[in-house]
């Protein structure tokens, strides 16, 4: 993902605490079309959350800038709301980064994402890079969301080849530090990383994560996504929501046929589902308009 940041949705009814500590009941069962959940990164404001429909959304703490007065009347009207996090790269516009960073200053910054201009890939396991987002995270806390939707989990696979360095154990590790300590804070406080679903077969993350966000299950684009890649995706998602987790699903199909084909199997499948386009910026979920 880019340069966006955005929180999650849940009825607050269908949510019973979970993860790490504590245990959450979640109400999985398919939404209408259309319906499940929103994902906005651009321009989200109090208003249009309160129009939603959708019971989850994901947006930007720096874009939507809901105070907790107004976290805790969406709360009270059904929504849960999760705060993009940017765990595996840094984000140039953010208030953090400072005027003099650049590649390997500090030395957790690495190459630039080529598709998403501003975005380093970092050395996640750094302590410095660990405590600018510890210091991320609790401003989310004590702002009031209801969790924390972590971006960027499968830019592990980047480091794969790193000397010394388990890239999928320091992710597993870095991901349960921040349940941990989101948790001590609000037992009820959700854990939500997007993609890299096999990451599941850790005990570890299974105990710390309350779900899934995952990106082109079923379509990348309009192209159908391969059927191994869906096969496997699925696989994880599957045994995670008989675990009790919440899993979101956001493709980005285009065409209307494409839509309604990712709506109906993401049901089937029983997540959440949404369509929206890559930048995240749509008030409002695209759906199926047969």
């Amino acid at each position: 993902m880019g340069k966006i940041v955005s929180v999650i949705v849940i009825p607050i009814v269908t949510l019973i605490s979970l993860g790490v500590g504590c245990s959450n009941t979640i109400d999985t069962s398919p939404r209408g079309t259309g319906q499940g959940f929103h994902y906005q990164l651009q321009d989200a404001t109090i208003k249009t959350l309160s129009a939603l429909d959708e019971p989850i959304a994901v947006v930007d703490i720096d874009d939507a800038s809901l105070t907790k007065q107004e976290l805790q009347t969406l709360k009270e009207s059904g929504k849960t709301i999760l705060s993009y996090l940017s765990i595996g790269e840094a984000e140039q516009y953010r208030t953090y980064w400072k005027e003099n960073w650049k590649v390997s200053t500090p030395s957790f910054i690495d190459a630039e994402n080529p598709d998403w201009e501003g975005n380093y890939k970092v050395r996640y396991w750094d302590q410095e890079w660990q405590s600018i987002i510890f210091t991320q995270l609790d401003a989310i806390v004590a702002t009031g969301y209801h969790g924390v939707y972590l971006d960027i989990i499968d830019g592990y696979e980047y480091y794969t080849s790193e000397p010394n360095i388990d890239a999928a154990q320091e992710m597993v590790a870095f991901v349960a530090e921040i349940s941990k300590r989101a948790k001590a804070k609000n037992p009820n406080f959700l854990v939500i990383p997007q993609n890299a679903p096999e990451l599941y077969t850790s005990d570890i993350y299974q105990k710390a994560i309350d779900g899934f966000g995952k990106e082109d299950t079923w379509f990348d684009g309009d192209k159908k996504q391969k059927t191994m890649e869906t096969t496997t995706t699925l696989k994880y998602l599957k045994q995670a929501l008989a675990d009790g987790k919440l899993i979101v699903a956001i493709d980005y199909p285009t065409r209307q046929k494409n839509i309604c084909s990712f709506y109906t199997l993401c049901q089937e499948a029983g997540f959440y589902c949404t369509v929206s386009n890559r930048d995240l910026s749509l008030p409002s979920p695209t759906v199926c308009a047969p």
